[in-house]
Parts: structure tokens; sequence; C-alpha cells
């Protein structure tokens, strides 16, 4: 892993932390990993999933070339919308995207990440904890509410067209800024 010496990294200007924690799922899922702690710091991701993955370290620069990678894979392939799936939080890639959107709007970078997904049998009871120092600034009950409201906006738009409405303008920014932060891309 190479050593964080104040250059323009990952860390500070391209990765959001919800494509970055999207980005490290994929193995996790890949993997059933069932439970993991990850490290957020400056020099890159510590990934400890001892019943599978076992320790990894990611630096940002590694974590921004993978999550190219994906994102290119994702726009060769029409998807539903993840957090619509009543099973959403029994997969790393919606729990973890989730946590860094919502780290993301609180302007977190570096914090501990306890977690494991909801089991199948019953899909909402994800475990979540987000430290910085001792102190907890994110849980579970977050995540949840999070998934609420993404699926309640997009419940609105659906009802709407159902009704007749006439459906909303296509945006004129690309499709990932909608899901930053209000004030992050200009508006």
């Amino acid at each position: 892993m190479s050593a964080y010496a104040g250059s323009r990294s990952a860390w500070e200007t391209e990765l959001s932390l919800e494509e970055t924690l999207r980005t490290v799922a994929l193995a996790l899922d890949a993997s059933r990993t069932p439970r993991v702690r990850l490290t957020i710091e400056a020099t890159g991701i510590t990934l400890d999933a001892p019943a599978t993955l076992g320790l990894r370290t990611y630096t940002w620069d590694a974590l921004a070339r993978e999550a190219r990678c994906q994102q290119a894979q994702r726009a060769r392939e029409a998807r539903a919308v993840p957090w619509l799936d009543s099973w959403a939080l029994t997969r790393w890639g919606v729990l973890l995207r989730l946590t860094g959107r919502l780290l993301d709007a609180r302007g977190m970078r570096a914090c501990r990440i306890s977690a494991a997904v909801a089991p199948p049998a019953e899909p909402q009871t994800c475990e979540l904890r987000v430290q910085v120092a001792e102190d907890t600034v994110l849980d579970a009950d977050a995540v949840v509410a999070e998934l609420q409201r993404l699926r309640g906006q997009h419940g609105i738009r659906r009802a709407g067209r159902a009704a007749g409405l006439a459906a909303p303008a296509p945006p004129r920014q690309p499709w990932w800024a909608r899901w930053l932060p209000v004030g992050a891309n200009g508006s």
C-alpha cells in the first residue's frame, strides 16, 4: 500500500464514499460475506472480513480504477433501481452504498464501519455502526430511513405516471449527479 504523501488522490478528489463503498461491496457480495469491519482513512480502506476475505487493504487510486471499471460495466447494462427490492439490505451493494451516501451528505470521510447484511428471513434487520473516534455517528436505523425515503421518492414518481400525469423532463445533468448532496453539484 502506498503511503499518503500529501498529493491529491482519489481520497480528496474524485470518489464519493457512496461510490467507494459500492465498489468495495462487490467483493463482499461475491464472497457472501456476512459481517465486515472497514476502516476508512487517508491512505485507503482496510477491510476485515474474517469469515471469507480476511484482511485486505485498498489504496484510493486502486479503488478509483476499480470504480471506473464498474461504472463502465453498469453503463452497458440496464438494471432496476436496487433499493426498490424488498431484499435490498441483504446485499452489501445496497447497504454500503446507502451508508456512503449518508456519510457524504454529512461531509465525513475518516471513520470505522462495523456492519452485517440483513438475513433473508428478516430483510430489514441489517446491523451497522459507523464511528468517528469513539462516537457513533451513523447506525442501521439511519440507513433504513434513507432506504424508505428513496423508495418513497420513486413511488411518488411512479404514481404520477400511473395517474396519467406527464413524466418530468429528463435531467440535463449526468445520471449520478442526482445522488449528490444538495449544493454539491452547483445547484
